[in-house]
């Protein structure tokens, strides 16, 4: 009797077991899924972003269902197969160094302790155990670093580091040696990068700065032009673009300051000398050299003292 009870009970596990692999390959139905392939390949995209990628391939299946024929989807599914597989490798890589380097942490305690209490056989016991697991882990960590080197160079350095600190042998040796030249042109081709986008910028700069000045001398504001375009003579002293520029700003310039300087003078002969110092000082500003226009403005100042100093007496 407790023999046919076993048989069944056997036998229902069986069913149990295979009942829920069956169910793990079952392709589940996809809640609003699209009817087109755009509309799939879309949805699925939207789900690797998230990273739910049980999800985004369970759709691809169910869109290659619909759609036999496609064979955007079939690439589609094989690409977020391949990015998934290569997710979880690099978890588990990480998760692998992880540990390791916790025990590398514990190894320097566990041997102090070892040596301060040399009797007790479970410390002995537990620092043979780390390094037992860190023996173990040596060659996953050679892999993890040949894998990851061409595509996580972060991960691919630590866990060359953490392998030569469990052992320094010469393929150790040798990985490491390879990840320090490529960091190296790593770092060369980053430095090459910097130096590319500041050239960018600084083009972008003066484009952007060039466009500003020649809406400036178009409203005549030539002053303000020529403050934006010292700097850029300096920086850029055999641009001819900017010389060109500057020249028409000079000669807008001095234009401007001839012709107050000559309202000015017909301001001063009409005995308007307040009005006439106004105006030469307008001059002044925008051509602060003219040596001309503080001699007018001295003169006019020292006609308005005389003129107060004879209505005072």
């Amino acid at each position: 009797m407790n023999r046919r009870i076993l048989t069944i009970f056997s036998l229902l596990l069986c069913f149990l077991i295979n009942a829920c692999v069956f169910n793990q390959y079952k392709l589940e139905e996809v809640p609003n899924m699209p009817k087109t392939v755009s509309g799939a390949l879309n949805k699925a995209q939207g789900l690797v972003n998230q990273q739910r990628w049980g999800q985004a391939e369970n759709l691809l299946k169910q869109g290659i269902k619909l759609h036999p024929d496609d064979n955007l989807l079939k690439d589609e599914l094989r690409l977020v197969q391949f990015q998934w597989l290569e997710k979880q490798r690099r978890l588990n890589d990480w998760i692998m160094l992880y540990n390791v380097e916790s025990l590398l942490r514990q190894r320097p305690l566990m041997v102090s302790m070892s040596e301060s209490q040399p009797d007790d056989y479970f410390l002995k016991l537990r620092l043979n155990q780390i390094n037992s697991n860190l023996n173990n882990n040596l060659i996953p960590l050679l892999s993890c670093t040949e894998y990851q080197m061409p595509k996580a160079m972060k991960l691919a350095k630590r866990c060359i580091e953490s392998a030569n600190r469990i052992e320094r042998s010469t393929k150790v040796k040798t990985l490491l040696k390879q990840i320090q030249n490529q960091q190296k042109d790593f770092n060369l081709q980053h430095k090459k990068q910097q130096a590319k986008q500041v050239a960018d910028d600084r083009f972008i700069s003066k484009n952007n700065q060039l466009m500003l000045i020649r809406s400036q001398l178009q409203a005549q504001l030539y002053y303000e032009a020529l403050s934006l375009l010292a700097p850029l003579v300096k920086s850029y002293d055999a641009d001819q673009e900017i010389a060109t520029l500057m020249d028409e700003a000079l000669t807008g310039r001095d234009l401007q300051v001839l012709q107050l300087i000559s309202q000015g003078d017909r301001l001063y002969r009409e005995e308007q000398t307040k009005e006439a110092i106004t105006i030469w000082q307008q001059a002044e500003k925008l051509n602060p050299q003219d040596s001309h226009i503080q001699r007018r403005i001295d003169r006019a100042l020292k006609v308005i003292d005389n003129l107060n100093v004879l209505s005072n007496e």
